[in-house]
């Protein structure tokens, strides 16, 4: 974990970290841990189209095994708050979720704990974990309503982080 933010980063004028990395090598692990804050604990999944194949885990705490482990094109958590739900998947090779707030429902919920990076939100909207092995970034959080990209941006207060909406009307469904 880095301990103060000025030892390990440096600054570039347009305002992106220069990360100074510790030494490592192809056995070290490190760990962020993203948690939404006072999220409803009884909420359900639903799944997207179901991939072919299987797959077979095998590990120490379960020497027999997890077999036949289906996989699918995604999968939604849905009522993470009230009428919020989100949806993960993949798209080009990498790691997607997108919210949907329902009419009525609050975005403003939507509160994410981070531990195990130091966080920066970067000149150009995007977000930075920095973390002792070097740097997560996540772009500027895009954000539709009726059709309309609106504006919007990361907020950060401590470690938490959550999202402020320009023109946000409540009476419709809001993905972002």
């Amino acid at each position: 974990r880095i301990d103060s933010y000025k030892d390990a980063v440096y600054p570039r004028p347009n305002g992106d970290p220069i990360v100074k990395p510790k030494d490592i090598d192809q056995q070290t692990l490190y760990r962020i841990d993203i948690n939404w804050r006072n999220a409803l604990q009884a909420t359900t999944m639903s799944y997207d189209e179901m991939l072919p194949g299987y797959n077979n885990y095998y590990l120490a705490s379960c020497p027999n095994g997890a077999l036949n482990v289906k996989s699918y094109k995604g999968i939604t958590l849905n009522n993470i708050y009230n009428g919020i739900n989100v949806h993960y998947y993949e798209h080009k090779g990498e790691l997607k979720h997108d919210y949907r707030v329902a009419p009525g429902a609050n975005y403003k919920n939507i509160q994410l704990e981070v531990n195990g990076a130091e966080v920066k939100i970067n000149n150009n909207g995007s977000l930075f974990l920095i973390t002792p092995l070097g740097k997560v970034e996540e772009g500027a959080p895009i954000v539709f309503q009726n059709g309309q990209q609106l504006n919007a941006k990361w907020v950060l207060n401590n470690n938490v982080l959550s999202f402020d909406i320009e023109n946000y009307n409540p009476n419709y469904e809001l993905l972002h």
